[in-house]
């Protein structure tokens, strides 16, 4: 983030910019996500077969997303209890804009499996929310719009390619001390103008997407 940009926190749903955590234990970067989060080896096999156990029971999607907040407060309490930094957020978009998300993993996957040869893409938790059409959990406090794309999981930030400098010099349109953006209607103008061929980033189209803390 640009200087006159900077943030107190960094509030992300991508996890090029933050650590996120649990994963599968099949997971390749399982162990360094583990460690990134501070457990010890003890600590790592009791959340990996904890992760392991809701993908299981239907309640976990790859690579990170609990599908109800009970499990995810759960699962923070046993695994962060007292710290601070670690943090249970929800994510959601509006109807048209989850429409216009899934078009875009469909096409990616389709890439995956078909062009490239590649066996085996399958659904993401967030997609596999977004096609149920459930609506976040209750309870939470509103943080703001972070712009996100994927075609293939996971998400992606627009951050990572340094367009909030590019709205806020285009379109006068800032973030605010979590780094993302306070209305929808200034999210989805952002989201829309980077979405432009004209625009450099990555070939997919970006979406606002709410991002709600949990206590």
């Amino acid at each position: 983030m640009p200087e006159h940009l900077s943030v107190s926190r960094a509030i992300s749903a991508s996890p090029e910019l933050v650590h996120m955590f649990p994963t599968p234990t099949w997971a390749n970067d399982f162990q360094t996500l583990a460690s990134d989060f501070g457990l010890d080896p003890d600590e790592r096999a009791a959340a990996g077969q904890s992760a392991d156990d809701f993908l299981a029971a239907g309640a976990f999607g790859w690579p990170n997303v609990f599908f109800n907040l009970e499990d995810a407060e759960a699962f923070r309490d046993r695994f962060a209890s007292g710290r601070d930094e670690i943090v249970v957020i929800g994510i959601g978009l509006r109807e048209g804009h989850a429409k216009q998300f899934l078009d875009d993993v469909a096409a990616g996957l389709h890439r995956l499996n078909v062009d490239a040869g590649f066996k085996g893409g399958g659904p993401a938790g967030v997609t596999e929310l977004l096609e149920r059409r459930e609506f976040l959990a209750q309870g939470g406090t509103t943080l703001g719009y972070e712009l996100l794309g994927m075609d293939v999981p996971p998400l992606t930030s627009w951050v990572v390619n340094a367009l909030p400098l590019l709205v806020q010099d285009r379109l006068r349109i800032s973030v605010n001390e979590n780094g993302l953006i306070d209305s929808f209607q200034d999210a989805a103008r952002a989201a829309e103008f980077i979405s432009s061929p004209d625009v450099p980033s990555e070939p997919f189209s970006w979406t606002p997407w709410l991002i709600v803390e949990y206590p």
